[in-house]
C-alpha cells in the first residue's frame, strides 16, 4: 500500500498491521520502522519521508513524522502538544516544501507547512479563531 521511494530506499505501509516497512539495502529483507504505527500519507521530499502516524506505544495522538533515507529511526514533528492529535493529512510537496492540513484547538483544521528548519508553521488561520476552514 502506497509504495514511496526516497533516495533509493523503498517505504510502504503494511496494511495488515498498520506498520511502516522499508527494505534493507544489503539483505533485501523487509524491516519494520520501530516506534510508530497506523501510518498514512507517505510523501517523499528530497532525502526524507514524511508521514502521519501514532507513536507506538501510543502516548500522543496522530502527528506528523519524518524519516531520513537509509534510516529506520523516525522523528515525531509535534503540532498538537501533549496527548492531543493534530491529525495531519493531505500532504503535498510544492517546490520542496511540505504543505498539509492539521488540527489544533486554537485554529481548528487549517493549512500548515514545514519551514526551512523543518518546523511546522500555520500558513494562515483562514477562518479566524477555533473555527475550521477545512482546506
Amino acid at each position: 500500500d502506497q509504495f514511496t521511494a526516497v533516495q533509493g530506499s523503498l517505504f510502504f505501509r503494511d496494511q495488515a498491521n498498520n506498520r511502516l516497512i522499508t527494505i534493507d539495502a544489503s539483505t533485501g529483507d523487509p524491516v519494520v520502522v520501530p516506534g510508530v504505527g497506523f501510518v498514512s500519507e507517505l510523501t517523499a521530499i528530497g532525502n526524507e519521508l514524511f508521514f502521519a502516524g501514532f507513536a507506538s506505544p501510543s502516548s500522543n495522538g496522530r502527528e506528523l513524522w519524518r524519516l531520513s533515507a537509509g534510516s529506520t529511526t523516525a522523528t515525531e514533528v509535534e503540532i498538537a502538544s501533549g496527548s492531543g492529535s493534530s491529525n495531519p493529512s493531505q500532504f503535498t510537496s510544492v517546490g520542496g516544501t511540505l504543505f498539509f492540513t492539521a488540527t489544533t484547538s486554537g485554529v481548528g483544521v487549517e493549512l500548515w507547512k514545514l519551514d526551512g528548519s523543518g518546523n511546522p508553521v500555520l500558513v494562515k488561520d483562514i477562518n479566524a479563531g477555533s473555527g475550521s476552514s477545512s482546506p
